[in-house]
């Protein structure tokens, strides 16, 4: 803005009204919205994902995917739906919207893939559509509520910066465990892989750990910021609420699917043909003490949630105008109230009633464990046509009628708007690769240009 024939930038004095731009400002917001979810691997800004993620290494997948285009996506999209423009109800519909695309989209993919990987990644996928939610239900609250919304706000925004540390921890733990699984079996193929559990036992219980954390399971981290999330989606008015949160525990739910076939394939189902080899291939030490010590940040945020909450994320909050988030609920009040303590303490006592179950049933075995019937056929030991991988648990959904179809144009690449450019427009997919020599000057060349035509523009519209 120009005041007194000075030059000042409206970020300096706080959040932009998206609205005092007029169209443009709207045209600002959504590139740069896409560009954060592009960064972040939302649907349909995200194929790029699972390509890279089908054949590059561990410590890569570990280190980029899975944590750090998170947490930079995710957190650029807080600073512009929160910090450099003002909340906006408008903006907020569209998180909503591609947040709940995301989760059913690349939740559906994550239950279809055969390779370990590409699995993970569709999943990383999906666990964007919760902290976009997230975000969307903090930015309607903080546009259109009242004071009882700023509570609420504080849930949401909280609840998706929340889910953005878990998801970097968890997934980091899940791609080294893919690393050391695809390291001893020798493949990256689910239905290659199995009886790894005798093999691989510390990587076989942080797996677990890790897996269960991103399907949501209680007492660990994953669950901590999905109830956050999910208790804030309640607020929304109308029938919105219902379909937030349809869509939200049903996604949870495919997370669950994804790992249940993950863990049965790669270390609970029988070993193939040939897997005796694998007894030489061992994981090290020191492949295993990263997976176990943040597997065991996963166990320790989700017992002791308020040590992110009020620790990392609590000032943003404030920031935003919403209120800190404590294990209390906001302000004291009983909204969003986890108590992993006594939570614990119960879940302890049903396992313990469980074992003393199981432990008094096996005493007096009633089963009678015979060979499966064949009709008169007896398998050799290297014969695998009998052997269950796990791999097509869910091959139902791909003859559905309408979402079988739906899967097979998604794995094609149709929802990528990557893939429609090379198709429609190959010839200037072609000058934007040629513009990429690799030539610094030439970049930063590009950016004075940019620079010189973005404050020309700026200049003019002020003098107007």
């Amino acid at each position: 803005t120009m005041e007194g024939g000075s030059a000042n930038l409206s970020l300096m004095r706080g959040p932009i009204e998206v609205g005092q731009w007029g169209t443009t400002g709207y045209i600002i917001y959504v590139l740069i919205l896409i560009a954060a979810l592009a960064k972040a691997g939302a649907v349909p800004l995200h194929t790029w994902i699972p390509a890279a993620a089908k054949n590059a290494s561990a410590p890569v997948l570990a280190y980029l995917p899975g944590s750090l285009d998170k947490l930079l996506g995710i957190y650029l999209l807080a600073m512009v739906v929160f910090r450099i423009f003002a909340p906006d109800p408008s903006m907020a519909i569209v998180l909503l919207v591609v947040g709940c695309v995301t989760l059913l989209a690349a939740g559906m993919m994550a239950v279809m893939q055969s390779n370990l990987n590409r699995a993970l990644a569709f999943d990383a996928v999906s666990q964007v559509g919760y902290m976009a939610i997230g975000f969307g239900v903090g930015a309607w609250l903080l546009s259109t509520g009242g004071a009882q919304a700023v509570g609420l706000a504080g849930l949401a925004i909280g609840g998706a910066l929340f889910h953005m540390l878990n998801h970097a921890i968890y997934k980091s733990g899940l791609f080294m465990v893919s690393g050391t699984v695809r390291r001893v079996s020798g493949t990256g193929e689910l239905a290659d892989m199995g009886g790894l559990a005798r093999v691989l036992p510390v990587t076989f219980i942080c797996g677990l750990i890790t897996a269960a954390a991103a399907a949501g399971v209680p007492l660990l981290n994953g669950f901590a910021s999905k109830w956050l999330i999910f208790q804030s989606a309640l607020s929304l008015h109308g029938g919105g609420a219902v379909v937030v949160l349809v869509i939200a525990v049903f996604a949870s739910a495919l997370s669950l699917a994804v790992f249940l076939k993950i863990i049965y394939a790669a270390f609970l189902s029988p070993a193939p043909a040939g897997a005796t080899k694998r007894t030489s291939q061992r994981g090290s030490f020191v492949m295993a003490l990263p997976i176990v010590i943040l597997a065991a940040a996963c166990v320790l945020l989700g017992l002791v949630p308020q040590l992110a909450m009020e620790n990392i994320f609590g000032s943003f909050i404030e920031q935003t105008g919403a209120m800190r988030v404590s294990t209390a609920g906001p302000s004291g009040t009983s909204i969003g109230l986890w108590n992993p303590t006594q939570a614990t303490g119960l879940i302890l006592i049903g396992i313990a009633l469980g074992l003393i179950f199981v432990w008094i049933s096996a005493r007096k075995p009633r089963a009678r464990v015979v060979r499966p019937f064949l009709a008169g056929e007896v398998p050799a030991a290297s014969d695998d046509r009998f052997r269950i991988p796990g791999t097509h648990f869910y091959e139902t959904f791909s003859q559905l009628p309408l979402v079988g179809g739906l899967l097979h144009h998604g794995e094609a690449g149709a929802m990528d708007p990557y893939h429609w450019s090379g198709k429609h427009g190959y010839t200037f997919v072609q000058v934007l690769r040629r513009l990429h020599t690799g030539l610094i000057n030439l970049y930063v060349a590009w950016c004075l240009l940019g620079l010189t035509i973005m404050l020309v523009y700026l200049l003019l519209s002020t003098r107007s």
